[in-house]
């Protein structure tokens, strides 16, 4: 066999290898292809063509998991260890149990070309994890980075269900860098010849940012997800001995954040359970306090008529522990503990609180047109005269532009 029908017939072979695998991955419409420049490069191109260039094909059988014995045996010691675990052996099939199949597509269009390279990076990872890809191929850390980067900026620019869509993909990449734990070596001089693409602080970051405000799932999926999230931080940082992914108190705000953002009409109590073992491990700072108030002010539901009641008990427990510790209240606290309080029975102590509350805000120069708004709906009219004045009794709504300077002179410095 001559030099040319070898070549002729290895890029046969490899083609055929490389369709039977994308076939049923990417739209029959269309494939992907990419450079070895820039592999993180996705273009469209006719389904005739051929997926990968010819070396980049013969490096992938080259390059099997065969030549990392050690890696292999680790993960292949990883995957009997979970068996049971559908995880690392389809995620396909993983991805569409846990997340109700949201390759579907996102809602707007602009976003489609961002869906199929999430879909296509999972696949890598994927690869790498099973030792099927090679060196030209592999994903990294800092190319998950700019994906999940990607995530979050489009979603910033979405409306609707976006958040919720793009936090199922961030996780769906996160949970595939993770796997790549399973092949850390026990010790330290055994290395695997290529750099793992594990998560680092900013990976974590992203799909906490994602899930702390997507507000349609549902009840508790996405505080529990969050803390699961942190969770891992802390497990990974032990196990990896990374101190930098260890988990600090703005990565619990966003676990706080998420319950104020749920669906869960115990999300109050949920919240301040949190806080206080927070405060135990010296883990809180004073926007985790304003996270739980954020919670509590937006606990009311129809199915549950007791949840705004006990959700404004927890708002005053946690503002008074704030004044008794002299920590900062935000001009957003304020307004958020007085709607919390509405749902105070007794209009005696509501007024109480209200007005202890609104004088300490107006010290503090954070009265705003939302504060206002909201002392107008909670207080009496009695309290609402004595805190205003001659203000009170004009007929035009007020504005903080109408108050005294002293009273909103920090308003708009959080």
């Amino acid at each position: 066999m001559n030099e040319m029908t070898k070549s002729k017939s290895f890029r046969s072979i490899a083609t055929t290898m490389a369709r039977r695998r994308r076939h049923c991955f990417f739209p029959s419409s269309s494939c992907v292809a990419f450079s070895y420049d820039s592999p993180c490069t996705i273009t469209t191109m006719p389904q005739t063509n051929s997926l990968y260039s010819f070396p980049t094909l013969l490096t992938k059988r080259m390059y099997s998991s065969t030549l990392f014995p050690n890696a292999s045996l680790a993960r292949n010691k990883a995957m009997a260890n979970n068996n049971n675990n559908n995880d690392e052996t389809n995620w396909q099939d993983w991805f569409g149990i846990e997340y109700e199949n949201p390759w579907q597509g996102f809602r707007h269009v602009q976003d489609a070309a961002l869906d199929q390279t999430t879909r296509f990076l999972i696949q890598q990872l994927q690869d790498l994890y099973h030792g099927i890809l090679g060196p030209f191929d592999r994903p990294s850390t800092n190319q998950c980075k700019k994906v999940l980067q990607d995530l979050v900026d489009s979603a910033s620019t979405s409306h609707g269900f976006s958040f919720e869509e793009h936090a199922f993909r961030a996780d769906a990449i996160l949970k595939n860098m993770q796997l790549f734990y399973n092949i850390l070596p026990a010790d330290p001089s055994d290395r695997i010849p290529y750099t793992l693409p594990l998560p680092d602080r900013s990976v974590y970051v992203n799909v906490l940012t994602l899930y702390s405000k997507a507000k349609h799932l549902s009840a508790k999926r996405g505080p529990v997800r969050c803390q699961a999230i942190v969770d891992d931080m802390k497990r990974y940082s032990i196990l990896t001995g990374d101190l930098t992914i260890q988990p600090i108190a703005h990565d619990y705000n966003k676990v706080l954040l998420s319950w104020g953002t749920s669906l869960s009409p115990e999300k109050a109590f949920h919240a301040a359970n949190l806080l206080q073992q927070l405060k135990r491990d010296g883990l809180c700072d004073r926007l985790s306090y304003n996270h739980v108030l954020r919670a509590c002010a937006f606990s009311e539901f129809e199915h549950s008529p007791q949840a705004g009641y006990l959700a404004a008990r927890v708002a005053l427990k946690v503002y008074h522990d704030m004044v008794k510790n002299d920590i900062e209240c935000i001009p957003a606290g304020y307004s958020y503990l007085f709607r919390a309080c509405v749902h105070l029975d007794n209009e005696r102590e509501r007024d109480y609180e209200v007005e202890q509350a609104f004088y300490k805000c107006r010290k503090e120069g954070k009265v705003d047109d939302t504060i206002l708004r909201r002392l107008e709906t909670v207080a009496s009219q009695r309290l609402w005269n004595q805190l205003l004045g001659e203000l009170a009794s004009s007929p035009e709504q007020i504005r903080a532009k109408d108050l005294p300077p002293e009273w909103t002179r920090n308003a708009d410095s959080h």
